[in-house]
């Protein structure tokens, strides 16, 4: 990895992407390593932790509340970058200048972001350096992607067009989700899928073995349940158990410390499993009509109202016959129940 690392560095120096610097030329200096990617390339990776926590830098990345807002809304988008020499990184022989350092991007396009919202109508988002636009008319959202387009060139940003979606389209992956505006649902992306169902599958056979685990991990896997949780709103009920034995741990033991796994756990996490391993999409358009029950139960008999908007009143009784239900809580839900058939 250490040889493939060099080759990188030294190809850049050759295309005057980066240059040694002198002594004393930089404040600090950063870790650089590589990891494989797709296609048995390399994928260079910078560590700017050090950085961050001096700078008092915190880029803050958009929540899924903030997409699609309009059904039928087609998408195009950008994926740029910004050529900008930036002097944070440290090689073992030499140091160097680097390009694109993540949140000076951020902060160089919130001026452009500005901008293009002021002068066009397609809504436009930014995270990080992927851009989508939102129009509700495709052929105002073509037009003006051109635009759009060109204006990011003439400041010096860099397209990438072989990773862009450059033709408007109602289903569109952003922020690990799939989105269709046209049915206005949201799911998690085959490969977020693929990895949380991955995940998940081992932590239930560590659970099985009653293994101890690091708190780190197990606080990895709380953290990546967190953010799908948009997709199911009962989640949150299922990862009490997690969360508790997570943070018992690490108030007791502090956070390099090992967590034991119960076997309570399982359920939680077989109701994860299950739950994108189907991965029904969640639909967050509002309905446009609604229907009230109102019920009243009984340990020998039941009876509940149907109210519409249109102000339809439907009322329906009757005896407990074959059910026997020995809570208030579920003579209420049988209620609910036979209310519907």
């Amino acid at each position: 990895m250490r040889e493939k690392l060099r080759n990188i560095i030294f190809q850049k120096l050759k295309d005057g992407v980066i240059r040694v610097i002198k002594s004393g030329e930089v404040r600090f200096l950063s870790p650089v390593h590589v990891v494989p990617k797709n296609g048995r390339k390399q994928r260079k990776i910078l560590d700017y932790q050090v950085v961050d926590y001096l700078e008092g830098f915190r880029y803050k990345p958009r929540s899924a509340s903030s997409i699609p807002s309009h059904q039928g809304e087609y998408r195009a988008s950008t994926l740029s970058g910004v050529n900008i020499r930036e002097d944070r990184i440290h090689f073992p022989e030499n140091a160097f200048l680097v390009a694109t350092a993540p949140q000076i991007f951020a902060q160089t396009l919130k001026t452009a972001i500005i901008v293009v919202r002021r002068r066009w109508k397609s809504r436009i988002l930014a995270n990080a350096n992927y851009i989508p636009l939102l129009n509700l008319d495709m052929q105002m959202l073509r037009h003006e992607k051109l635009k759009i387009n060109n204006f990011l060139i003439s400041l010096e940003q860099l397209i990438a067009e072989d990773k862009s979606q450059m033709e408007p389209s109602q289903e569109f992956e952003f922020l690990g989700w799939l989105w269709r505006t046209k049915e206005m649902t949201f799911q998690l992306t085959v490969d977020r899928r693929r990895c949380m169902l991955k995940e998940l599958r081992l932590m239930m056979n560590k659970v099985k073995n009653r293994e101890k685990i690091p708190v780190r991990k197990l606080a990895s896997l709380i953290g990546g349940i967190r953010f799908i949780e948009a997709q199911w709103k009962r989640g949150p009920l299922h990862t009490k158990q997690l969360d508790h034995l997570k943070s018992k741990t690490a108030n007791q033991s502090g956070w390099n410390s090992l967590v034991q796994l119960i076997p309570q756990l399982m359920k939680d996490l077989s109701w994860w499993f299950n739950k994108v391993k189907i991965n029904n999409p969640y639909c967050f358009l509002y309905p446009t009509r609604w229907a009230t029950i109102q019920t009243d139960t009984s340990k020998d008999g039941w009876g509940a109202t149907l109210k519409t908007q249109q102000f339809e009143k439907i009322i329906v009784w009757g005896r407990w016959k074959t059910a026997k239900p020995t809570s208030s809580n579920q003579r209420e839900l049988l209620a609910i129940l036979l209310t519907m058939k």
